[in-house]
């Protein structure tokens, strides 16, 4: 550490901060994610019968659960390395890079929540995670140390709204199990965080961190592309003229 504040401070500070929030969420009524079931000629969509589970993470929503595997494991590497790439830098101007981007994190998605609206939300979700890329890959090329730290803050921007983006398109695919759908694609983000970060450090000693760090630049064009495969993938579905299942409880 840098200052004289022990790490094992910052650990229960930490702490605190999350209890409190878990208490304020137990106090903050939250919606189940499912819609009940339609009574007989009312026209509204049941909800899907207990095979539907099996099929969360299947076809276009298995596509949908690559790109936030992908993002995440963009984001995380980024995250858990940025510090030890900007080890030319001292430490402060290095971690205040990482707060930087954590803060464009937090900026990126308080704005979403306002703007996202307004937008097709596919189209807006492969643009920001276009954007990642590009400056990702600027931040780790760029020979000026002011301007790498402002292409990353300007990433984390980029990326705030990806995730939270990715989970609404899911719910907008399936409605009627948008809480199970958020489950499934928030377990495939955590695939993503666990596997590129160690990954990282294996090329940071083999092929440089350079390298390493420009694969997180790799993973957000991943992400853009398996979103894009969603997007055709959908409309294929609901292409007019295609046969429409109608199972037998909206027959009923």
């Amino acid at each position: 550490m840098a200052s004289s504040v022990s790490w094992q401070g910052i650990a229960v500070g930490t702490g605190v901060v999350v209890a409190l929030l878990a208490m304020a969420y137990v106090g903050v009524p939250m919606p189940s994610g499912r819609r009940p079931r339609a009574s007989a000629g009312t026209g509204l969509p049941a909800t899907s019968g207990g095979h539907g589970g099996r099929r969360l993470l299947a076809g276009p929503l298995l596509l949908l659960g690559v790109a936030i595997a992908t993002y995440v494991a963009s984001e995380g590497g980024v995250s858990n390395w940025l510090v030890r790439f900007l080890e030319p830098a001292p430490l402060t101007t290095a971690t205040l890079a990482l707060s930087l981007y954590w803060a464009g994190l937090t900026a990126g998605r308080l704005a979403s929540a306002v703007i996202a609206d307004r937008f097709d939300h596919l189209r807006f979700t492969i643009a920001c995670a276009l954007a990642v890329a590009v400056l990702i890959a600027a931040a780790v090329l760029v020979p000026v140390l002011p301007l790498s730290i402002a292409a990353f803050a300007a990433a984390g921007v980029a990326s705030g709204p990806v995730f939270p983006m990715i989970v609404a398109i899911g719910g907008e695919r399936h409605a009627e199990r948008s809480a199970a759908v958020a489950g499934s694609l928030t377990g495939m983000a955590v695939i993503g965080s666990i596997v590129y970060p160690p990954v990282m450090g294996f090329l940071s000693v083999s092929v440089g961190l350079t390298v390493a760090m420009l694969g997180a630049a790799l993973l957000a064009i991943a992400c853009v592309l398996a979103l894009v495969a969603f997007g055709r993938a959908t409309r294929r579905r609901t292409a007019p003229g295609r046969p429409v299942h109608i199972s037998s409880s909206e027959q009923d």
